[in-house]
């Protein structure tokens, strides 16, 4: 549960403890000033009664919008379903209504590439407001490691330890291969064990921040492949960036746009904006409605680093339920399954769920206060895609699901 104002009392109240402890130590210890001990002991006292009256607040809070959901999709559970329009209005409409999610923005897309919006709302606003997409961007860097699978440039069997030469890594990491990072398979933890990335967490709320290049790499030659394989692993992901640009011969950002932004037209996706691009970035919020800061992935950009519009986001998607003929070798490497993971498969960064005996191609994403959620119908050429700037609600996979689900058995390809 993503709160900031939880987050914000907790580092307060780790650091009064800190405060009053060493005031005791530095006094005398048990021979301290009574006076000392009180203020202490009180300050300790009084800050966690405020937290438990705040985690009390929060947890209300949540439940509110969660009735308010559930009387939303309760309410529309029986409307008539006559056109793609009242699907998407049942799933989605619910959400907006109760604040579960913020600034909703979806596109669904339909065969002969008919897209219908929800909200309607403006062109010129789908094409310029950016939204952090968080994990989605691992489907869009598996695709990456495909162009090059493609151009003989990169295999599925490439070692890390081939790519990233830079650094002394030990045989066991050296030894890890670029389908098991894609895959999920590679053993690594989900997260750097790094005291940086934990102080970014706890202390700012943008906890990717100052893990830099380096730092990344230094954690990769200390860690260790003890993770169950079909472990999620951000980690893998973001070392996965890394070898993909070198490979490339420059850095993530650049190989990403090279490869793949401009070959499929996305003028309004970017790798961690700055400047006057980043201004275009909605505001995030946490589970309860307050802003958050965003999140800049840096070093770990290839796990979740993407921003991009709703309108490129339906170009994207679009591209791959009726993919033009340059991408078509892609879009079929990345969705054929390879591993489990989960309750399904994992092709290349997309996971694999049959729903009513179908296949879906989906992936979800969040960071501190933006959700993204993606799914496609092959079969059917069927599929949605929606941001938000609000923290994860599995309310909006379930949304998205019933989406595709539902109008791919009314208005699917056959």
């Amino acid at each position: 549960m993503r709160v900031r104002l939880v987050q914000r009392w907790a580092n307060l109240f780790i650091a009064s403890t800190w405060v009053g402890a060493v005031a005791v130590i530095a006094t005398g210890g048990n021979a301290a000033p009574s006076w000392v001990r009180t203020t202490s002991a009180g300050g300790v006292l009084a800050l966690g009664g405020f937290g438990a009256v705040l985690v009390a607040c929060v947890f209300l809070r949540l439940r509110t919008i969660k009735r308010r959901l559930g009387r939303a999709v309760t309410a529309r559970r029986e409307a008539p379903i006559a056109a793609p329009s009242d699907v998407i209005e049942r799933a989605f409409a619910p959400l907006v209504e109760s604040r579960a999610v913020r600034d909703l923005s979806v596109a669904v897309i339909l065969p002969r590439r008919h897209i219908i919006w929800f909200p309607s709302g403006d062109e010129k606003v789908r094409e310029t407001r950016l939204y952090e997409i968080g994990s989605l961007t691992k489907p869009m860097t598996a695709e990456l490691l495909a162009t090059m699978i493609a151009d003989g440039t990169a295999a599925m069997a490439t070692r890390v330890g081939d790519v990233l030469t830079e650094s002394s890594l030990p045989d066991s990491i050296a030894a890890i291969t670029l389908e098991e990072l894609v895959t999920h398979q590679s053993g690594l933890p989900r997260l750097p064990r790094s005291l940086t990335l934990r102080c970014a967490a706890a202390l700012s709320g943008d906890p990717y921040r100052w893990l830099s290049g380096p730092a990344l790499l230094r954690s990769l030659a200390r860690a260790r492949r003890a993770a169950p394989r079909g472990t999620y692993s951000n980690f893998g992901f973001a070392v996965l960036g890394r070898a993909l640009g070198e490979r490339h011969s420059s850095d993530y950002a650049r190989a990403f746009d090279a490869r793949l932004l401009r070959p499929l037209g996305l003028a309004n996706t970017y790798v961690d904006p700055e400047g006057e691009i980043a201004s275009r970035l909605m505001r995030g919020h946490d589970a309860i409605g307050i802003r958050t800061p965003r999140w800049h992935f840096g070093a770990v950009a290839g796990a979740g680093g993407v921003c991009m519009t709703i309108a490129d986001g339906a170009t994207w998607l679009a591209a791959h339920i009726e993919p033009p003929s340059e991408f078509r070798e892609i879009v079929r490497m990345v969705t054929q399954p390879r591993a489990p993971l989960g309750g399904g498969r994992i092709g290349m960064g997309w996971c694999i769920h049959e729903v009513k005996g179908t296949a879906i191609v989906w992936h979800n994403g969040g960071t501190g206060g933006f959700s993204s959620f993606a799914a496609f119908d092959p079969a059917h050429e069927v599929g949605v895609i929606a941001f938000a700037a609000s923290a994860h609600d599995a309310a909006l996979d379930r949304a998205g699901f019933e989406v595709v689900s539902e109008c791919a058995t009314r208005w699917g390809r056959s």
